[in-house]
Parts: structure tokens; C-alpha cells; sequence
């Protein structure tokens, strides 16, 4: 049974690699966490200056899985399979 289960998360993991539409969910995704880093009021910490650094960093990190995240979304599937979708 559990060849089964390993078989068929393999196949539903390749099946995600290579759809664009879950690549560009991703890409949202991790866009709307940095978002919410960036905008979220610093707590009242004793040193502002290091929440402030702290969450600032937290929307680089996240930026940067989105933008690897969008790079993936474009080079796994291939351009023929993002060009001849169906609209």
C-alpha cells in the first residue's frame, strides 16, 4: 500500500511541475506574504530599528522564492505547453 501512495504522489507532484497554473498560484502567493511582511506596523520591541530590519527581510526572502517561483512556472512546463493552452 504504501508503493501506491509514493507512486501517486509522484505522478500528482510531476502533474504540479509541470502546470502553469500552479506556478502562478505560488508566485501569488508568496507576492501577497511579502506584501503582508512589508505592510504589517512593527511591534512596540525594544529595539524598533531591529523589527524593522527583521520584517524587511522577511519581504525580500519572500520576493525572491516568488521570483525563483515564477522562473520554474516558465522553464518546467515549456513554452509549448504555456503557448498552446486552452483559453
Amino acid at each position: 500500500m504504501e508503493s501506491v501512495r509514493a507512486l501517486s504522489s509522484i505522478s500528482y507532484a510531476a502533474f504540479l511541475a509541470e502546470e502553469p497554473l500552479f506556478w502562478a498560484l505560488l508566485t501569488g502567493l508568496l507576492v501577497g506574504l511579502a506584501l503582508g511582511a512589508t505592510l504589517r506596523p512593527s511591534r512596540q520591541a525594544a529595539n524598533p530599528s531591529r523589527a524593522r530590519a527583521r520584517k524587511m527581510v522577511l519581504a525580500t526572502i519572500f520576493l525572491s522564492l516568488a521570483v525563483a517561483g515564477a522562473t520554474l512556472g516558465i522553464i518546467l512546463p515549456g513554452p509549448f505547453v504555456i503557448l498552446t493552452a486552452d483559453a
